[in-house]
């Protein structure tokens, strides 16, 4: 009997073990349940990642391209503006030429006026004493109608045609 009560015992600590031994094993297997879901969440969240980071690699390779797109654009800018530049200093270079002509052009016309107006000056003062010399005689009766018909002086003093005899010429 005391074999039978000690197999009664032993099976139902046996029976106790495989109680706690199942429920450990349903607690494992609902742990691996939750660790299967949190994986499949995890590999979810990881395509997922994925996919937004290819996404993101996209778009930073789109906008590699731009900014590689606007620095040859960049480029392409600063060398129009370089031959502008460059361009911008030939008519500068040029302007400056044509002020140092225009400047010396001016000096002569400003000379030239004033060599014309001391000509005229002193063509007029030859014409008044020629008309206040005594004509004698018939060999100077010519020299005497040429300075008749000389012609008078500019009373201005100024540049400019004035009419021409026939020993003035041009005024």
């Amino acid at each position: 009997r005391r074999s039978m009560v000690r197999l009664e015992a032993e099976c139902r600590a046996e029976g106790k073990a495989k109680e706690a031994l199942d429920a450990q094993v349903a607690d494992l297997e609902e742990e691996c349940r939750a660790k299967a879901r949190a994986l499949t969440a995890l590999e979810q969240a990881h395509r997922a990642g994925a996919a937004s980071l290819e996404a993101l690699e996209a778009e930073f390779a789109a906008a590699k391209q731009e900014v590689e797109a606007a620095s040859r654009g960049a480029e392409a800018l600063r060398s129009e503006l370089d031959a502008c530049r460059a361009e911008l200093d030939r008519h500068r270079a040029a302007i400056s030429r044509l002020r140092a002509s225009l400047d010396e052009r001016q000096r002569w016309i400003e000379a030239l006026e004033t060599s014309t107006r001391t000509y005229k000056k002193r063509n007029a003062e030859l014409w008044a004493q020629l008309r206040g010399l005594p004509v004698h005689g018939d060999d100077q009766s010519g020299f005497a109608a040429v300075a008749d018909e000389a012609p008078s002086p500019n009373p201005t003093g100024e540049a400019g045609v004035e009419g021409s005899g026939k020993l003035g010429g041009k005024g």
